[in-house]
């Protein structure tokens, strides 16, 4: 798959326990990214919500890759020195 196909899924910090790192693409809780605050997370898949993710506590509906690219782009994830 390209990532294009990819899915995308906002979370809270605190449930990166949650997550079987096995059947997201993410390796590990220390090498996902965070946003500015570092209160929020995302993970990416390809193909059904993996069954981890689906128990989520805080998971936002699932993104799109060129939807997720406008979040990113949005300060509370880059920065607005970056931007």
């Amino acid at each position: 798959m390209v990532y294009r196909d990819r899915i995308y899924v906002i979370f809270e910090v605190r449930d990166l326990d949650s997550v079987d790192f096995s059947q997201v693409i993410e390796t590990s809780k220390t090498t996902v990214r965070k946003n500015v605050k570092k209160t929020h997370t995302f993970i990416k898949y390809e193909g059904v919500q993996p069954q981890s993710v689906a128990r989520v506590p805080s998971k936002s509906v699932e993104y799109n890759y060129e939807d997720f690219l406008l979040i990113l782009q949005d300060e509370s994830w880059s920065g607005a020195d970056i931007i």
